[in-house]
């Protein structure tokens, strides 16, 4: 049997939150992205933001109906995280 690893996944409490941040944002968002920072001196810090246009280069999962893009460069940082 082949398992394949999702690339993320979250928690059922990650999932109400995001789909209460995404309810209450003032603008009409079309999901998140989740990105990283190289600018710390302590090694990467992640992001979250929310999207309003897709990138080219953006990966885009589905997390009960969120879409949530990931870019390409980010993926090997979070393969298999769990928030």
């Amino acid at each position: 049997m082949n398992k394949t690893k999702e690339i993320i996944t979250f928690t059922e409490s990650a999932k109400d939150r995001v789909k209460e941040i995404i309810t209450k944002a003032k603008k009409n968002y079309i999901g998140i992205r989740i990105g990283i920072d190289n600018s710390g001196c302590s090694g990467h810090s992640y992001k979250i933001d929310y999207v309003e246009n897709k990138i080219d280069s953006d990966e885009i999962i589905f997390i009960d109906n969120i879409k949530v893009f990931i870019d390409a460069s980010t993926t090997m940082y979070i393969l298999g995280s769990k928030i």
